[in-house]
């Protein structure tokens, strides 16, 4: 009987469930050399009522000719109290006003835990160094990221840029309710040629619904009376 009780609790693997949301085929222009940006909101609606656990975002931005380059782009996922900077114009820095100028981001991946680390110096990472660009140029970059996190405006100095401390990133949604309204924003900040929003996804890991949990207990302090009785019939 008890090995009957314990087989009809169905436990969440590794107490979590995973949502995953995609927006494809946007395919919408950012205003160029324009602050105001575009915003694209989405509502998520699952379920899941538990606290989010990890949230990892796949962003898709194309640049048409020589004049839309990474370096003019500024992107930040919001939802709630959350506040997530993907990117804040990459290779910004006290000697480069303009940053990269390569072109678009494809498929990128921002992973809190990413090991390239940190998206801001991508170059670094791929050529040890912030004048070699991605191949064939101008090329688009790929692979998974760790967010840019500068929590500063974009129209802030290079060298403002080389002093600030990485901190808005992904984790600042752990423990908010997955389900609402979330909004990824991107802007390009320099005139010449036009970026293109063409989509987005979102994973995010949650703690299942409260009644799989509550379920769960109560089948497990059934199966403990059980024990407790049969030992004292026994």
């Amino acid at each position: 009987m008890l090995t009957g009780l314990l087989a009809a609790v169905e436990f969440p693997t590794g107490a979590q469930v995973l949502i995953s949301q995609s927006f494809s085929n946007i395919n919408q222009e950012i205003p160029d050399g324009d602050p105001s940006g575009l915003a694209d909101s989405r509502t998520i609606n699952t379920a899941a009522q538990g606290p989010i656990l990890d949230v990892n975002v796949t962003l898709t931005l194309s640049g048409t000719g020589f004049g839309a380059v990474d370096g003019d782009i500024y992107a930040y996922l919001s939802h709630g109290s959350g506040f997530a900077v993907l990117l804040n114009r990459p290779g910004r820095n006290g000697t480069s006003s303009l940053g990269y100028d390569d072109s678009g981001f494809t498929s990128v991946l921002f992973d809190d835990s990413a090991p390239h680390g940190d998206v801001h110096t991508y170059r670094l990472t791929l050529f040890s160094d912030n004048n070699t660009a991605i191949s064939p140029y101008p090329a688009a970059l790929t692979g998974t990221w760790a967010p840019d996190g500068r929590n500063i405006s974009p129209l802030s100095s290079g060298a403002l840029f080389d002093a600030t401390i990485p901190t808005a990133f992904l984790n600042s949604f752990n423990g908010l309710n997955p389900n609402g309204q979330w909004t990824l924003f991107v802007a390009d900040l320099e005139r010449g040629g036009t970026a293109r929003l063409e989509g987005w996804s979102i994973e995010i890991a949650a703690v299942p619904e409260p009644k799989h949990f509550a379920f769960a207990s109560s089948i497990l302090l059934l199966a403990c009376g059980y024990i407790y009785s049969r030992r004292r019939i026994d």
